[in-house]
């Protein structure tokens, strides 16, 4: 079973990285891993090899933590939540986590898009707040009446 897995998984990375698959060395961090979930997404699905170095080299992965990881990217940090499918193969002993990912029905706001969204609204906010202050200092105080 492993040499057929083995062949499976070397023949996607000889395909080497592309519009549709990208390697990944480790995943360490669930809000980079959803920017990498909502390009595909986006795009026409596709699929991650976790485990993988950049020269195609197999540096294995723990699959439950990245499992995990990248399950918790895909719920939490994608918006709307977007369904992965993650199979784990045993090439050369070592586990190479194949993530594949499908277009969505809905496009994905990206965590960046969503930061630069939220910016927009304060910057509004803060230009709205400072027009108010500007408006209070202007304002005529002869109308100003002391109760008493």
């Amino acid at each position: 079973m492993e040499q057929k897995s083995r062949n499976y998984i070397q023949n996607l990375i000889l395909e080497g990285e592309h519009e549709h698959q990208d390697f990944k060395y480790q995943i360490s961090d669930a809000r980079k891993i959803a920017r990498s979930v909502s390009a595909f997404a986006n795009n026409s699905g596709g699929r991650l090899l976790v485990g993988v170095k950049d020269n195609g080299n197999i540096a294995g992965v723990s699959s439950d933590e990245e499992i995990y990881m990248i399950e918790q990217a895909a719920q939490m940090y994608c918006q709307p939540p977007q369904d992965v499918k993650c199979q784990v193969y045993k090439v050369e002993g070592k586990n190479v986590l194949k993530v594949d990912i499908a277009e969505a029905e809905e496009k994905l706001a990206s965590g960046k898009a969503q930061l630069d969204d939220a910016k927009a609204e304060l910057d509004k906010g803060a230009a709205e707040l400072d027009t108010a202050e500007k408006q209070i200092k202007n304002m005529d105080h002869a109308d100003t009446y002391v109760l008493g």
